[in-house]
Parts: C-alpha cells; structure tokens; sequence
C-alpha cells in the first residue's frame, strides 16, 4: 500500500544529527550524519544513544528516545 506501514517510527533530533527508525528496513535502525569524515563524532553520537537503550529493561518508546537524546 501507499504510506509507511503500521508500527512503523521516525524520529530526527534538532539538536543532534541524529535520527532513528523503528521497524523500517530493520527493526532499529540509530544513525547519525556529520559533515565531512567527522567518523568519531558520528560514532559517538550513536554509541551514546545505543548505550542508554541498552540500560533499558523494558521496550524503547519515543519518549524514552527523546530524553536519551536530550530533545
């Protein structure tokens, strides 16, 4: 069908440039685009955000992601 599918999730940070997707092509797909081959800072940026959903005991929801994420 036309749209995305249902239960599907984007979220793009304002400050950050962070953006993470919930049952797209994968089921969590974090990513993080910088300007030039800033590669660490990318790196960083998405470590960060992965290491707090890992200390989550219960599912991701989007609140939880803006709160990691400092939005």
């Amino acid at each position: 069908g036309s749209g995305p599918a249902r239960g599907t999730a984007v979220l793009l940070s304002g400050r950050q440039p962070l953006s993470v997707m919930v049952n797209e092509e994968d089921h969590l797909r974090l990513q993080s685009l910088v300007a030039g081959l800033r590669l660490q800072e990318a790196w960083n940026l998405v470590d960060r955000l992965d290491e707090a959903t890992l200390r989550q005991q219960k599912k991701i929801t989007i609140p939880f992601v803006k709160k990691a994420l400092d939005l």
